[in-house]
């Protein structure tokens, strides 16, 4: 009797330790938008994250650069470089994104994160 409850003590805590997540295990950010592209007149954009309730912004990067815009420390829910902007919406799951007005040719990823998942939108202009 004592060798079985050791045997399934021993089933019992394999079971619990494969359930706890561990880091790196967080499903992948599922995106209502992965590209969005604007013309010279720029414009506003809603990207959704659908399977998390909340999430926040990174950074922006030039794309192919080492050009960063980072939010103000202690607040990653608004991010904002030259000629672009990201911004936390009223739903929690929502990034807004605004594009100034340019005739010239930009391309931006906008790197966002819900837990221990990563993702990025691709913004280009023109």
């Amino acid at each position: 009797m004592k060798k079985f409850t050791v045997i399934c003590l021993a089933i019992l805590a394999a079971c619990c330790q494969s359930c706890t997540p561990k880091d790196g295990d967080w499903d992948p950010i599922r995106l209502s938008k992965s590209e969005i592209s604007f013309g010279t007149e720029g414009g506003t954009c809603t990207v959704e994250a659908k399977n998390y309730k909340s999430w926040w912004i990174n950074d922006i990067r030039v794309t192919g650069t080492n050009t960063y815009y980072f939010p103000e420390p202690g607040d990653n829910r608004k991010v904002a470089g030259e000629g672009i902007s990201a911004m936390i919406g009223t739903e929690e799951n929502t990034v807004v994104i605004t594009v100034s007005p340019s005739p010239d040719r930009h391309d931006w990823t906008v790197e966002m994160e819900a837990g221990d998942a990563f993702t990025s939108i691709r913004i280009r202009q023109n």
